[in-house]
């Protein structure tokens, strides 16, 4: 997939052992997140635009939430009831099992962008609140 030359960059947040961040194009960023390994991350496409997606990688799951219209969505796969702890950001939290995705399913994410539309309208997104 090529990159339009006005296509939004994508922020790399790596927490722990250090805190690094990192602005790449989505190819850097689709290669990156391929080459985590078992690290956790965070990816933020279009961070501070009208429509951005942002994903936390862990070591076996990743999280997925968009921010479309002033409101947040987070992807949901199915009707799983309860939490469960995850690395999210560099600290362990409790988070719904709903929202819990494959690892791989970050990677899906980042390869239907740019077309944010498109991102939207395939996937269950939950809306926040």
């Amino acid at each position: 997939m090529s990159q339009p030359e006005d296509s939004p960059g994508v922020k790399i947040e790596i927490f722990v052992p250090e805190y690094l961040s990192r602005e790449v194009g989505l190819e850097e960023a689709r290669n990156a997140y391929q080459s985590l390994g078992s690290d956790s991350a965070s990816f933020t496409w279009n961070d501070c635009g009208d429509e951005v997606l942002t994903l936390s990688v862990g070591e076996d799951h990743s999280t997925a939430t968009i921010l479309k219209d002033r409101s947040f969505y987070d992807l949901e796969q199915g009707d799983v009831p309860g939490e469960e702890l995850i690395e999210m950001d560099g600290s362990v939290v409790a988070y719904a099992r709903s929202l819990i995705l494959p690892r791989e399913a970050g990677l899906e994410l980042l390869n239907v962008l740019p077309d944010f539309d498109r991102l939207f309208k395939a996937y269950q997104w939950r809306a926040q609140g």
